[in-house]
């Protein structure tokens, strides 16, 4: 199933050459162009090359249903390892099955930016909650003593923001806490902003 043993009919099973060996890495990230995706797109394509794989990078746009096609299309194809950064990690999510598939047939499956997801995935994530902490003491250092914060709810990486926030400021408000979904979050960069309108009007005040 992993694809390291070959069977020949009248003949016996043998060691699969390295040359016959599937060198395709998948990345699923949801923007190839977004933020520091194309720095890291560029950087694995060339410490892979030098290893003689090919990096093949997708961009899922946010979908669900599009991350679901892009694993069962790695899986299909026994790719050398998929590199993902799931479109959400904390809800329960359908496509753990799929990642749990791939796990099965010994495809290594790295999640990016995510602290969260099915045993057996390797995670390579920022200190999200150091994070949250610093921006948050930055901002009081520069003499502002009411602070407010917009996380997303469904993400492992804007929690542990949340709780570095929560952390570092001295009261802690809970209305001037917006938590939103990944779905909010396209909807308000979409122009449907009345969630965020909301909130700001509500902060503001006085």
């Amino acid at each position: 199933d992993s694809g390291l043993i070959e069977k020949r009919n009248g003949s016996g099973s043998y060691i699969v050459e390295e040359s016959k060996k599937n060198k395709t890495v998948f990345l699923i990230t949801e923007d190839c162009d977004r933020y520091l995706s194309p720095a890291l797109i560029s950087g694995l394509r060339s410490e892979l090359a030098s290893s003689k794989y090919v990096l093949k990078a997708f961009s899922t746009l946010g979908s669900s249903k599009e991350e679901a096609a892009l694993i069962a299309r790695a899986v299909s194809e026994k790719v050398a390892a998929i590199i993902i950064e799931p479109v959400r990690d904390l809800i329960p999510n359908a496509n753990d099955r799929l990642i749990e598939d791939a796990l099965a047939l010994r495809i290594p499956v790295i999640y990016l930016n995510s602290s969260a997801g099915p045993y057996g995935v390797v995670h390579i994530t920022p200190d999200y909650r150091e994070a949250g902490k610093i921006l948050t003491d930055k901002l009081k250092d520069s003499g502002r003593s009411k602070i407010a914060c917009i996380f997303c709810s469904d993400s492992s990486a804007g929690m542990d923001e949340y709780k570095g926030y929560i952390g570092a400021v001295k009261t802690f408000d809970e209305g001037r806490c917006l938590l939103i979904s990944h779905k909010e979050e396209k909807e308000i960069i979409s122009g449907k902003d009345k969630i965020l309108s909301s909130f700001i009007g509500n902060t503001l005040a006085g």
